[in-house]
């Protein structure tokens, strides 16, 4: 987790995977953001990690865009394309 709390990675199987909540929130100082997890900590599938009030992240941040990021692809073998709306859990 990133000291601003807009930010984390996710490590599993030698996989990296960082999520950067909106663009331009590290000025933020985690103002807006609620971490429910911290650097070492091991999650499971459905744990809560972070949550942001969108509405102050939206007004004081460039955008809400949420990037997710493998950090590693060169572990990967194939990417597969997939499009449609995300499911909480």
């Amino acid at each position: 987790m990133h000291p601003g709390q807009h930010a984390l990675t996710l490590a599993t199987n030698n996989i990296e995977i960082m999520i950067h909540v909106g663009l331009a929130t590290a000025p933020l100082d985690g103002e807006g953001f609620l971490a429910h997890v911290k650097a070492g900590d091991q999650v499971q599938v459905g744990q809560k990690l972070v949550e942001f009030d969108p509405e102050y992240v939206a007004t004081n941040g460039a955008s809400l865009l949420t990037v997710i990021l493998v950090t590693n692809p060169e572990r990967i073998d194939e990417f597969y394309k997939s499009a449609g709306d995300v499911q909480a859990g």
